[in-house]
């Protein structure tokens, strides 16, 4: 706790308001800043609503993604988010992530959103079905003659 000196200094006329005003405007460059890491790393079709305050984002993944697999993937690397999930007592929002962007926008926190990108293409590409190779092509023709 505040010794009774300081807190009647930060109490005193202006000092919290202006205070308020510079974390205010932290905060604002903080979720700013997250967002614009989104839009840089995460896959295509992924989107965001960017609140005029607060400390959270909400972002959809493509479809195709699970929150909860991705946050698996993520935990193992030591990259804390929360899935959509957590927030409903249905599957409803499985394909959502809560990002926190109360902390300083720093290098980690940059590289944590690069690789959390990362695994989310890594996971989406994975959920694409692939083309038969040409070879497994001239193999299943080869196959179908008399």
């Amino acid at each position: 706790s505040l010794p009774h000196p300081g807190a009647g200094q930060f109490m005193s006329p202006g000092a919290c308001d202006r205070h308020l005003r510079r974390l205010r405007a932290a905060l604002a460059a903080q979720r700013e800043q997250t967002a614009e890491g989104i839009a840089r790393y995460f896959p295509s079709g992924t989107r965001m609503n960017v609140p005029p305050g607060g400390l959270q984002l909400w972002v959809e993944l493509p479809e195709g993604l699970s929150g909860n697999r991705l946050c698996d993937a993520a935990l193992a690397e030591h990259i804390l988010i929360a899935p959509g999930s957590l927030f409903s007592n249905s599957n409803r929002f499985d394909r959502f992530l809560r990002l926190n962007c109360g902390w300083p926008y720093t290098d980690e926190v940059d590289a944590a959103l690069r690789r959390l990108g990362e695994i989310a293409t890594a996971q989406l590409k994975a959920q694409q079905p692939r083309a038969p190779s040409a070879a497994a092509l001239r193999t299943s023709a080869a196959s179908a003659l008399p």
